[in-house]
């Protein structure tokens, strides 16, 4: 049997997908663990080569094919193909250079990891390619890692199985029963096709345009006090958040109260798979729109309208599965040329989206006793005229981030609008 097939695998529907939404952002998740000590250098590159070792996703290399786009596993690599250990008197900086940067498809490794140093602590900086997975896996890669660093200081081994089943899209049908099944897989609505009438106030493209990554931090107390009382509204984290980020859009882009405005928000289909975790690292991502209008002179009727749109959608029990039928199936019956061609005629991005990452926990992430003191994540670098805003939890607060290819003016642009997303909060809990 030929080595080459033997090491050879098809790319899945969202591998695809990925590929072909490459025009519209870097295609690159980017995250920032902050440690209060330094870590082994020697024991993070040990368990890395563990967990490519099974996970060969990995270290695969993607191809292109106008028949049926495929990866090949890479059997030759070590951690200088991935790894960079970094000292200096300004890691800021050398952290934005490292994050900031993309992962090419063509490439041995789909990740890179910098451990960065300076005065005794350390922060490690994740790139990763969004071909290969998820958000929801990405969490899983940082936390197997420390998983399997704490394993060794205790045993001199690593032990921790790493998954590698199925990175098959159709996984989140498993859980249903037969009759739900059938309808779910008769989702075929595109939940592209909306309009929106506002852009956001980028300047035109310069030669200084490149990846650049704005954030603004809500300090716990301000978060605590957002939550309790949106809670005490019948309004989850999603619906608050949800509501500051449209307030501002009406604001910073000159919308009328009675315009209409869409907003795509990550659904992230874990949900339906048992102990919420995939058979293997992938994608597994869904779409909710959030579709308002008349959104009122204030927080609180912005809210109202906001709940009564997402609860409509958060009593579906199919809620984030629409349209993903309908991509396996252009997958499915066409060559992959075809089958792109037709979903970017019938694709249209968002102008605007929404990321809640979740909420990473330093009790999870400790390496030894070195302890996690700060960490905020977002997903690929948008481009002009795309936006999203993203939002990662950590220790009650909150690192809300707008990541695109700009230039410092946009930037200025960018932090004016989180600044004023975070005003939108603080006058609310007033």
């Amino acid at each position: 049997m030929s080595t080459k097939n033997e090491n050879r695998f098809p790319a899945e529907m969202w591998d695809k997908m990925q590929f072909i939404l490459r025009n519209y952002y870097d295609g690159t998740m980017h995250t920032a663990l902050y440690y209060d000590g330094e870590l082994d250098v020697d024991i993070l590159k040990n368990a890395y080569m563990y967990i490519i070792k099974t996970a060969k996703i990995l270290r695969s290399t993607f191809h292109k094919s106008a028949i049926k786009s495929y990866w090949t596993v890479n059997e030759d690599y070590s951690p200088d193909d991935f790894f960079y250990f970094i000292e200096t008197d300004k890691p800021e900086e050398e952290l934005d250079k490292f994050i900031t940067q993309k992962i090419n498809e063509k490439s041995k490794i789909q990740f890179k990891i910098a451990l960065i140093r300076s005065n005794g602590k350390d922060i490690l900086g994740y790139i990763v390619n969004h071909m290969c997975f998820d958000g929801g896996d990405l969490r899983y890669f940082y936390l197997t890692t420390a998983k399997l660093y704490n394993e060794y200081l205790e045993t001199g081994s690593f032990q921790t199985k790493i998954k590698d089943g199925s990175r098959s899209s159709m996984q989140v049908y498993d859980i249903f029963n037969e009759e739900d099944r059938k309808k779910a897989l008769k989702l075929t609505s595109n939940v592209s096709s909306v309009k929106n009438v506002a852009t956001f106030p980028y300047v035109e493209a310069t030669k200084e345009d490149r990846n650049r990554i704005v954030k603004e931090y809500i300090p716990k107390e301000e978060f605590l006090a957002f939550k309790t009382k949106g809670k005490a509204n019948n309004a989850s984290i999603n619906d608050l958040f949800l509501t500051a980020y449209i307030r501002t859009i009406y604001e910073m882009c000159n919308m009328k109260e009675s315009d209409a405005l869409n907003i795509s928000c990550m659904c992230d289909l874990r949900r339906y798979m048992k102990d919420g975790q995939t058979y293997g690292m992938t994608n597994l991502t869904g779409f909710m729109p959030c579709s308002v209008q008349n959104v009122g002179n204030s927080f609180n009727e912005t809210l109202e309208v906001v709940c009564k749109d997402t609860q409509v959608q958060k009593e579906d029990k199919f809620l984030g599965l629409y349209s993903i039928p309908l991509l396996n199936l252009a997958f499915d019956v066409f060559i992959d040329s075809l089958a792109s061609f037709c979903i970017k005629l019938g694709y249209k991005n968002p102008i605007f989206s929404m990321s809640n990452i979740g909420i990473i926990k330093p009790e999870q992430l400790g390496m030894g006793d070195k302890t996690l003191v700060d960490a905020w994540s977002t997903g690929a670098v948008k481009y002009k005229p795309y936006v999203q805003l993203a939002m990662t939890t950590f220790d009650n607060s909150v690192t809300m981030t707008i990541a695109s290819r700009m230039n410092e003016k946009d930037a200025e642009i960018a932090k004016q609008f989180l600044e004023l997303v975070h005003k939108n909060i603080k006058d609310y809990i007033k």
